[in-house]
């Protein structure tokens, strides 16, 4: 697998169909494993998505890491299993955390 890099902080597959940017940050990211540097923050806005950013405070809080490493080659595949059984509701999307571009740990 080729390591393009780490993702870290609020991510979610609307951020990347927003538009949103990416946000070099001073502080630097938490690192729970591994010998790799953390290539990017992510900032998710909140305000534009509330619903969704819920969905990630609550998913990291029960467990589910901070950390995406990117391997867009799979993000089919691992986006089928995890809305699997995630009905559709006309109007709304189903929010995946972590997004299917991540490499599940």
């Amino acid at each position: 697998m080729n390591f393009k890099g780490a993702v870290s902080s609020f991510l979610v597959m609307g951020l990347l169909f927003s538009g949103c940017s990416a946000i070099q940050n001073s502080n630097p990211a938490k690192q729970t494993s591994g010998s790799q540097d953390i290539a990017q923050v992510i900032e998710f806005p909140s305000n534009k998505y509330p619903e969704t950013a819920a969905h990630i405070k609550d998913a990291i809080a029960n467990g589910k890491t901070d950390i995406c490493t990117i391997d867009r080659d799979g993000a089919a595949e691992r986006r089928k299993q995890s809305l699997a059984n995630v009905p559709t509701k006309k109007g709304y999307d189903r929010d995946e955390y972590p997004m299917a571009m991540c490499v599940r740990p």
